[in-house]
């Protein structure tokens, strides 16, 4: 039907995707052109979109942060439906500013007036592994965690409960997975301790991915509103593992699974499973890029773009190469991957999962070179980027 409608174009399906979709781009009377897709059956994906939703309408930072990051990650041809789409890039956002305390867990909630003692809680999570088992178990009794029997025990009967008044939340059932977040008027509350600006939010997470954030150690965890999980705690996500033989070079790549990102709901969906060794670093590296196009400098805090904000000109800049197709370009240490196997051997002499993670990679900001032909047509981003004390 979408199809002999004039009013809908570039119309699509997308049949290989774990939920299919028709994409297409709808024409208004007034020609503006706005994207959008249909699924069917995709209960959890919707759900998925009400939770970005309800992120968003918590604090406006929200939606300049992720809506600067979308636009970026479209300019910079890193949104990807069979790598990475916009819902994993939106929970690299989300894990980052709960880490923040920008915005609060809304999965581990059942009131949005949040004080130290729910961070303190939320904090002893993180950095305990057998306290996170305990949660997870509790989400999904039905599968039963790789813990030891002793363990079985104490999870047998646990329940979630709320990090600030600790009692137990709804389960709230969509297609067999938990689905619950805060939701409703009770939001209306919710104040966060940090007063950070939007552009100042926007560098620091740039520049945490870019520099900080370990892929083969850590997994990102939009529910935990931790960046720094380890990945051996969430056992139901799909492990590294340095021994798996390389019969073919691609389906090891494919099967690596170097970035993982935890879905909001789905214990063991991986967002980032799609993602290949060399595409995860030339991520990072365009991380690193973006922190580096909004280093403060003297041609942004010149009194004209006081008045108008920062341009993000070289952060939306179009890439002129596809970085992602040659490793040779970011990391001269993967192509020890390409060599074949030693004669008589089917496993690697290195360590692919410490050698796809180079210690040093080409250093691109030094081969870039960016031109900007009319300052007067770039993008702006309203708030200022303020040096943090």
């Amino acid at each position: 039907m979408l199809h002999k409608s004039s009013d809908f174009t570039r119309v699509t399906n997308v049949t290989h995707a774990r939920v299919p979709i028709t994409k297409f781009v709808f024409v208004t009377p007034s020609k503006y052109r706005i994207e959008g897709d249909i699924s069917l059956n995709g209960g959890k994906g919707l759900v998925n979109s009400r939770l970005i939703a309800t992120y968003l309408g918590l604090d406006p930072r929200v939606r300049q942060v992720l809506s600067v990051l979308k636009l970026w990650a479209i300019r910079r041809y890193i949104i990807n439906r069979r790598i990475l789409n916009s819902i994993g890039l939106m929970m690299m956002s989300i894990a980052f500013l709960i880490s923040r305390k920008v915005i609060p867990s809304l999965q581990m909630l059942a009131i949005s007036h949040v004080t130290l003692l729910a961070w303190a809680r939320l904090a002893k999570i993180h950095h305990s592994p057998d306290r996170i088992a305990m949660l997870y178990s509790a989400i999904n009794l039905a599968s039963a965690p790789t813990t030891p029997e002793s363990a079985l025990v104490e999870l047998e009967g646990s329940t979630v409960r709320c990090l600030q008044c600790d009692v137990d939340l709804p389960e709230c059932i969509v297609k067999s997975t938990r689905a619950y977040y805060l939701n409703g008027g009770e939001l209306n509350r919710w104040r966060s301790p940090n007063h950070d600006s939007s552009a100042t939010l926007l560098f620091d997470m740039f520049r945490y991915y870019g520099f900080e954030f370990n892929p083969r150690l850590h997994v990102i965890s939009p529910r935990l509103g931790s960046t720094t999980t380890p990945r051996a705690s969430l056992y139901r996500l799909p492990q590294l593992d340095s021994n798996k033989t390389i019969e073919k070079f691609s389906k090891w790549r494919r099967r690596l699974r170097l970035l993982a990102i935890e879905d909001p709901f789905d214990l063991v969906v991986n967002c980032g499973r799609n993602a290949p060794p060399e595409w995860v670093e030339g991520l990072l590296w365009e991380m690193r890029r973006a922190a580096w196009t909004l280093l403060p400098s003297e041609h942004h805090q010149s009194h004209h773009h006081a008045k108008r904000g920062i341009p993000l000109d070289r952060l939306v800049l179009p890439s002129t190469e596809m970085i992602y197709c040659d490793p040779g370009i970011w990391a001269s240490v993967y192509h020890r991957a390409l060599q074949p196997p030693q004669p008589g051997s089917m496993t690697p002499s290195f360590d692919p999962v410490m050698d796809c993670v180079p210690d040093h990679t080409v250093d691109l900001e030094g081969l870039e070179s960016v031109q900007v032909a009319d300052q007067s047509a770039s993008y702006y981003y309203a708030p200022k980027l303020v040096k943090r004390q």
